[in-house]
C-alpha cells in the first residue's frame, strides 16, 4: 500500500485509508487458494469437463512441445544428448533451432518420473506455470507496489485469466511469460533491502539473474521482449522524473542510486552471464546457420492498429466486434492468433494513464516524495505500453517502429512475430489498471455501499470480459493412445526412420512431423522428420509433393551420408519397412526418360551450344568428373545457370526433371534445378543441394500448363568451388507407384 499523508491538491486519492487485510493470515491464504482454483478452472476447464481427456495443446505446435519436453526427460535420465534432439537426423545441435523449454522441462520430467503420461505431464506443468503466475502477480501488487490485498487479489486473477494469454495459450512456451512478475518481485525486494540488509539484497539479485537465465533457456523471444520493455520503462521513468520536477537532479539521483549498487548488479549480471554461456554456445552458431528473419516475413504477421481491440472471435463479450475487425483488417484470415485487449480494460488503462499524467503535471511545483515517485512509475509503465505496442503494428505495408528495432537492436532480427510483445506489455497494462482500480476504491472509501458496489462491479466486468471460448484443448489423450497403440517397436535393422504418410489437409504434414518426433522419443530412434522455429538448409519433408515423401527423405539421407538402416513408417497401419537405398540411387528407378525432348543431356558433345547461359555463371564441359560417359558440365564461378527449352509436353501432366550433381572437394556453392513454365509464367525451384564429391540425384516436379513448354535451368548458387552436372532427364512422373516406400 502507498503510505498515506495529508491530502494535497491533485493527490487526494493518497489520503484515503487503505482497506484492512483479512482478519487473519489463514483467511488470506484461503482466499488466495480459492481464487487460484477458480483461475485454474477457467483456463483449464476443457480438461476438467472432459474427464481429464482433453489437454492444452494443438496438433502442431503443442505436440512439438510435448516432443521437446520428452527429450528433456530422456536427457535428464542420461538417455539422450541434450543439445541434439533426435529429429532432423543426422543434423546436430538442433535444440538451437527452437526455444529450449527448460523452465517447463524440469517440472515435466519430474511429473513423468512420478508416472504421469506425456500429455498429463504437459497439462500439469502448465498448471504449475499458471499458479506461479498468479502468486507472482499477487506478491508484486501486494508487496512490491503495496496495493491493498483486495486490489492485489483482483489484479492476480485478471492477470492469470487474461484474454491476452488465453488466446495464445496453445503456444505453451510463450505463456511462460506468466512467471515474469517474479522478476519484478525480486527486483523490488532487492531495492528495499539494499541499504539495511545488503547481503540479503545481493541474494535477491542473484535469484533475479538466475530466473532471467531460465527465461532465456525457456522462451528466447519473450525474454527479449521483457528486457527491451524493462529498459524502455526505465528510460521513460527518468523522463517522467524530469517532467515532474523540471530538473535533471531526480533522474541523476536515480542513476547514482543504481551506480551505488553496482557490486550487487555486477553479481546478478555475473550469475546471469555465467549461466548463459551454454545458451550462447548453442544459439549463436544456430543463428549463424539459419540467418535472420526478413522484414517482409515479420510484416506478414503484423496486424493493423485495429488489432489492439481484436480479442478473438470466441470472446464472450467482444467476440462479434473482433470478428468484424478481423474481416476488415484481414479478409483472408489472420496469420497468427489475435493479441488485443478487451475494450473496458483498454478504457481503464487509458483513463488511469491520463489521470497519472495530469496529476503529475499538477504536482510539478511540489516537493518530490513517495507519492510523486509512484505517479512517475505508473506514468512510465503506461508510456512504455503505449509506445512499444506500436512496434508490433503495421501501417499500410510498412512497420516503421519494428524496422528501427530490426535494424539497430541486437536480437530483434531473430523474432518472427513482433506483435507478441503485447504478451510482455500485458504485465504493465494489468499494473496500471490495478492502480486505477486502487485509486477509485480509495476515493469511494467511506461512502457507504458505493465503496463496495462500484469496485465490485468494475472488478466483475473486467474479469467477465476476459472470458474466451476459443478451443485450446485440441488433443485427446484417448485418441492419441489409440493412434500410437497401432505401432510396434522398430525392427532391429532400423537405425533411423521417416514417416511416409502424406496429407493435403490443413496442418496434415505438420502433424506427420510431430507424429514422427513423438515416435522417436517413445522408442529412442532418430527420425529424419522434424519441426521447429527454423529448419535445416536443404530439408523439405514437410513440403514434399504427393507421392514423393520418400524421395525427399532419401535425398536428405544421402546428402548426409546415411546409406544403411533407414526405415519408413506408415502411421496409418503402424508398419515399418526397410528402405533399399541402392534401388533409389539406380538410374532405372526413374524409369525411361522421354526420348528426344532434351538435347545433349549428358554433355558429351564437348560444347554447350545447346545449353544457353543465364546470369553470371562460368560454365564449360569437363572431363574431370562424370556420372556416366566421359564428360559433365562444370560451373565454376558466379551465380547463374545454363538452360534449355523443352517443347511438346502434355497439358496438365506432371513431369519429373532430374539431374545428377557433384561438387569439388572445396565447394561451398550449391546446386539447384529451376523450371520456368512460360504458359503459367511461374518458376519452380528445387531444394538447394550441397552434395559433396559423390554423385547425388536432384529432382523437381512440375505440372505443364497450356503452353506445353518448359525451360530447365541448372543453377550454381553463391559460393566457391565447382558444381558438376550430368545425365539431365525429363520423365513422366510415376508418383507413389515407384516410391521406395508406400506413402
Amino acid at each position: 500500500m502507498i503510505p498515506s499523508s495529508p491530502a494535497k491538491s491533485g493527490t487526494e486519492y493518497i489520503s484515503q485509508p487503505v482497506s484492512p487485510s483479512p482478519s487473519s493470515p489463514v483467511w488470506a491464504a484461503v482466499l488466495v487458494f480459492i481464487c487460484t482454483a477458480l483461475c485454474l478452472f477457467v483456463v483449464f476447464r476443457p480438461f476438467f469437463t472432459s474427464h481429464f481427456d482433453l489437454v492444452m495443446s494443438d496438433p502442431g505446435d503443442g505436440r512439438f512441445e510435448v516432443a521437446m519436453l520428452e527429450h528433456w526427460t530422456r536427457s535428464l535420465h542420461g538417455q539422450a544428448n541434450l543439445v541434439s534432439p533426435n529429429f532432423f537426423y543426422p543434423e546436430k545441435r538442433v535444440l538451437g533451432y527452437s526455444d529450449a523449454l527448460l523452465g517447463m522441462g524440469v517440472p515435466y520430467a519430474g511429473l513423468r518420473s512420478l508416472g504421469a503420461d506425456r500429455y498429463l505431464a504437459m497439462e500439469f506443468a502448465m498448471m504449475l506455470v499458471t499458479v506461479s503466475g498468479f502468486l507472482g502477480m499477487y506478491c508484486l501488487l501486494l508487496g512490491g507496489l503495496r496495493f491493498a490485498w483486495s486490489t492485489a487479489l483482483v489484479g492476480a486473477v485478471l492477470f492469470t485469466v487474461s484474454n491476452m494469454y488465453y488466446i495464445d495459450v496453445v503456444h505453451e512456451h510463450l505463456n511462460f511469460i506468466l512467471v515474469a512478475p517474479w522478476l519484478f518481485v525480486f527486483a523490488t525486494k532487492f531495492w528495499r533491502a539494499k541499504d539495511s540488509r545488503p547481503a540479503v539484497a545481493r541474494a535477491w539479485m542473484g535469484m533475479l539473474g538466475l530466473l532471467l537465465a531460465v527465461f532465456f533457456y525457456t522462451t528466447c523471444q519473450m525474454t527479449w521482449f521483457l528486457l527491451f520493455c524493462s529498459a524502455a520503462g526505465f528510460i521513460f521513468y527518468l523522463a517522467c522524473e524530469y517532467f515532474a520536477e523540471r530538473d535533471m537532479q531526480p533522474g541523476s539521483q536515480a542513476l547514482r542510486g543504481v551506480w551505488a549498487q553496482r557490486s550487487s548488479l555486477l553479481l546478478a549480471g555475473s550469475v546471469f552471464l555465467l549461466v548463459l554461456i551454454p545458451f550462447f554456445m548453442l544459439y549463436l552458431p544456430s543463428l549463424h546457420r539459419t540467418g535472420r528473419r526478413s522484414l517482409g516475413e515479420t510484416l506478414f504477421f503484423m496486424p493493423r492498429p485495429l488489432g489492439m481491440f481484436d480479442v478473438g472471435k470466441d470472446n464472450l463479450v467482444w467476440g462479434r466486434m473482433s470478428a468484424r475487425i478481423e474481416n476488415f483488417i484481414s479478409p483472408g484470415g489472420l496469420h497468427e492468433h489475435p493479441v488485443g485487449w478487451p475494450l473496458l480494460t483498454i478504457l481503464l488503462f487509458l483513463a488511469t494513464a491520463l489521470y497519472c499524467g495530469l496529476h503529475l503535471w499538477r504536482s510539478r511545483h511540489e516537493p518530490s516524495d513517495q507519492e510523486k515517485r509512484t505517479l512517475c512509475i505508473m506514468s512510465a509503465i503506461a508510456l512504455t505500453c503505449l509506445t512499444l505496442w506500436t512496434v508490433g503494428v503495421r501501417i499500410g505495408e510498412r512497420a516503421p517502429g519494428w524496422a528501427l528495432l530490426w535494424k539497430f537492436v541486437p536480437g530483434a532480427s531473430a523474432i518472427r512475430v513482433p506483435q507478441r510483445i503485447n504478451l510482455a506489455l500485458n504485465i504493465g497494462v494489468v499494473i496500471v489498471c490495478m492502480f486505477g482500480f486502487e485509486t477509485l476504491r480509495k476515493k469511494l472509501a467511506g461512502r457507504g455501499a458505493l465503496a463496495y458496489l462500484v469496485p465490485g462491479l468494475l472488478a466483475g466486468v473486467l474479469l467477465v470480459e476476459q472470458l474466451n471460448f476459443m478451443p485450446t484443448h485440441l488433443i485427446s489423450r484417448v485418441e492419441e493412445a489409440r493412434k500410437f497403440s497401432r505401432l510396434t517397436p522398430p525392427p532391429k535393422e532400423c537405425s533411423a526412420f521417416y514417416v511416409s504418410n502424406w496429407s493435403d489437409r490443413p496442418l496434415g504434414m505438420l502433424v506427420s512431423q510431430t507424429d514422427a518426433m513423438l515416435v522417436a522419443q517413445q522408442y529412442g530412434i532418430p527420425t529424419l522428420n522434424g519441426y521447429s522455429s527454423w529448419f535445416p538448409k536443404g530439408w523439405g519433408l514437410m513440403t514434399a509433393a504427393k507421392g514423393h515423401v520418400g524421395e525427399e527423405a532419401i535425398g536428405w539421407a544421402q546428402q548426409h551420408g546415411l546409406t544403411e538402416g533407414l526405415c519408413a513408417l506408415d502411421l496409418n497401419w503402424g508398419a515399418w519397412s526397410k528402405v533399399d537405398m541402392q534401388r533409389y540411387l539406380s538410374p532405372t528407378y526413374l524409369g525411361e526418360p522421354l526420348e528426344g525432348k532434351l538435347a545433349d543431356p549428358g554433355f558429351e558433345d564437348s560444347t554447350l551450344e545447346l545449353w544457353a547461359p543465364y546470369q553470371a555463371v562460368r560454365a564449360a564441359v569437363s572431363n574431370a568428373q562424370a556420372h556416366s560417359g566421359a564428360q559433365s558440365l562444370a560451373e565454376t564461378e558466379g551465380v547463374g545457370s545454363v538452360y534449355q527449352d523443352v517443347n511438346g509436353l502434355e497439358l496438365g501432366k506432371q513431369y519429373r526433371i532430374s539431374a545428377w550433381v557433384a561438387t569439388s572437394s572445396d565447394a561451398t556453392a550449391g546446386a539447384q534445378i529451376a523450371v520456368f513454365d512460360p504458359g503459367a509464367n511461374v518458376a519452380i525451384f528445387s531444394k538447394t543441394l550441397h552434395p559433396g564429391t559423390s554423385w547425388q540425384l536432384l529432382s523437381d516436379f512440375v505440372t505443364v500448363s497450356q503452353a506445353g513448354t518448359l525451360r530447365i535451368h541448372l543453377f550454381r548458387t553463391e559460393g566457391s568451388g565447382t558444381i558438376y552436372w550430368d545425365d539431365v532427364g525429363i520423365y513422366l512422373d510415376k508418383g507413389a507407384e515407384s516410391s521406395p516406400a508406400q506413402q
